[in-house]
């Protein structure tokens, strides 16, 4: 019996997410998830308190893909600011993943060649 309250409060955050899909030809399609929106953040004696608005909800992650293959993908913080980005070819991270802190400036930079990571830079 004791249980019972517990799984009934974890039940409302496990079914919040949405997913959307659209596409646009055969060849082109984006995924996009959307979750809580978060209001509120803090520590309080050494744990993270959030506060989330059930009643909106924000774009959470953007998948591209092209030729059933990952082209992009670009993720944001619950707040809805701009998290990272990152460039794929042929479905394996090419070129550009820059990380952004949540004021919006580059947290660090890296350039991939065919899934290698090939240099890092902090700001």
């Amino acid at each position: 019996m004791k249980k019972l309250p517990l799984i009934l409060l974890c039940v409302p955050l496990i079914g919040f997410g949405q997913l959307y899909t659209k596409k646009f030809n055969d060849s082109i399609y984006i995924e996009r998830g959307y979750g809580q929106k978060l209001i509120y953040s803090e520590i309080i004696d050494g744990r993270i308190v959030e506060k989330y608005d059930l009643k909106d909800s924000v774009l959470e992650y953007e998948h591209i893909y092209l030729n059933n293959k990952l082209d992009s993908t670009t993720s944001f913080y619950g707040t809805g600011e701009l998290w990272f980005q990152s460039q794929y070819v042929n479905g394996r991270r090419n070129g550009n993943h820059i990380c952004y802190y949540e004021d919006g400036k580059i947290k660090y930079k890296q350039i991939y060649l065919n899934g290698i990571l090939v240099s890092t830079i902090r700001y």
